[in-house]
């Protein structure tokens, strides 16, 4: 699963520090979440998707990693 945080960061203008500042979530966390060191929270993914006033589904990308050949 991948996350979009970082792209959808950039787009809306949002720094480390201002989400930082308007999440409660150090800068360096949110900056992990971004390279995937680290998973988010429930409560972390709910503070960001509502700063950025998106769906938390919006910042995921559910389908599989592995396509299934089918033969």
């Amino acid at each position: 699963m991948r996350i979009f945080l970082w792209e959808i960061r950039e787009e809306q203008g949002y720094s480390l520090r201002n989400l930082e500042k308007y999440t409660g979530i150090s800068h360096m966390h949110i900056y992990d979440i971004e390279r995937g060191l680290v998973s988010p929270t429930l409560e972390e993914i709910e503070k960001l998707a509502g700063v950025m006033r998106i769906s938390p589904y919006r910042l995921f990308d559910f389908r599989p990693a592995i396509q299934v050949n089918s033969n």
